[in-house]
């Protein structure tokens, strides 16, 4: 499949409908341009914790070390959510 668009003069372009529905992105997604080692760039949907930001409401914040030990606690089923503060 190839898909053309041009790049205004900001340095903006849109993505074709095709390729956003292959890729599974919309309004509001982010999308990573990833360098391959043969000089290629693959633009893929963001799946970095970046683009995770303010999905989830909290009453505070959670430092890093609190988040670390919160993933952990979900890969060994410690149970997390009864330690949260």
């Amino acid at each position: 499949m190839n898909q053309f668009s041009k790049i205004t003069a900001k340095g903006q372009t849109t993505i074709p409908a095709e390729i956003r529905a292959e890729l599974g992105v919309g309004p509001g997604d982010q999308v990573e341009y990833v360098k391959q080692d043969d000089g290629r760039i693959v633009m893929r949907k963001a799946a970095g914790l970046e683009s995770l930001r303010g999905l989830i409401k909290t009453d505070r914040p959670y430092s890093t070390e609190e988040i670390v030990a919160m993933v952990r606690g979900l890969r060994d089923g410690t149970g997390w959510l009864d330690d949260r503060g």
